[in-house]
């Protein structure tokens, strides 16, 4: 995906400089030009979801490992409440007006 975004930049660089030398009509590089800018925005977009899915999946990973670590710390076996494990398996708790 980088490497796409990277070869769009220079696709628009050499648009410009095309268009500086008087070699194309200016509609012509314009219309080019927003071509490439669609293009190149939609990538950034997929790159930028797909880092922020990626950075999900690693504090997935890493909140896995405290809560493996903390159970291991109680060798497996709870046998009281444990505030600290409880603060990092429970993020919130919503309660609901009952319905009758």
């Amino acid at each position: 995906m980088d490497e796409e975004i990277e070869k769009l930049i220079k696709q628009e660089r050499v648009l410009f400089l095309i268009e500086e030398k008087g070699y194309s009509d200016h509609n012509l590089i314009k219309t080019e030009h927003e071509e490439l800018v669609k293009k190149l925005t939609q990538l950034q977009t997929e790159r930028s979801d797909w880092m922020a899915e990626l950075n999900k999946r690693d504090t997935r990973m890493v909140r896995a490992a405290e809560l493996e670590a903390e159970l291991g710390a109680q060798g497996g076996n709870l046998t009281e409440f444990n505030d600290n494990l409880f603060s990092k398996i429970i993020e919130k708790i919503i309660v609901k007006k009952g319905t009758n």
